[in-house]
């Protein structure tokens, strides 16, 4: 497994225990993902206090099991669980529907939605989790003020995101 950053300066102890940390994690997903049919499933209710979650929006599971826009500047914020693969924006408190595997297909303002980019996805180009605005992806890794990186998956057309989240990988400044 390569890591984007070098461990090799860090304390041995703070290493391996994030390499547990993310195998645990990656243990955790696998269990997740045989428990849900096809990797879709209905999970709860949009527990965001007044934004709408959009579909394609990633988004994490708080403590009390409502999902929220993901956000990778925080270790909570930044655990993806799935993205949103509801037809249309999902208002406060309503149910939601979110796939963890497999592929998405959405249509290219859906997709510019949620990654800024006019037509939709890049085909070939890999997908993380924006640092700067919740519930949506970027083409690129990290940013100068990223402090997590999580892969969303890999664009298969400029409608279709083949699933690959990772657990979020702590960015050691």
């Amino acid at each position: 497994m390569n890591l984007p950053y070098d461990v090799t300066s860090t304390n041995g102890d703070v290493k391996a225990l994030a390499l547990q940390t993310q195998e645990n994690f990656r243990s955790l997903i696998r269990i997740l993902n045989r428990l849900m049919t096809n990797g879709l499933t209905t999970i709860s209710t949009n527990g965001e206090s007044s934004d709408a979650i959009l579909p394609g929006s990633p988004v994490y599971m708080t403590s009390a099991g409502a999902m929220k826009n993901a956000l990778a500047n925080a270790l909570e914020s930044s655990i993806v669980f799935g993205v949103c693969v509801n037809t249309s924006s999902v208002a406060v408190g309503a149910p939601l529907s979110v796939q963890s595997t497999g592929f998405v297909v959405l249509t290219t303002g859906q997709w510019a939605a949620i990654s800024g980019q006019v037509g939709g996805l890049t085909p070939g180009r890999n997908y993380y989790l924006s640092v700067t605005t919740a519930g949506f992806v970027i083409s690129t890794s990290t940013s100068a003020s990223a402090k997590y990186s999580t892969l969303i998956g890999e664009a298969q057309t400029a409608t279709k995101l083949k699933l690959s989240i990772e657990p979020s990988t702590y960015l050691f400044a």
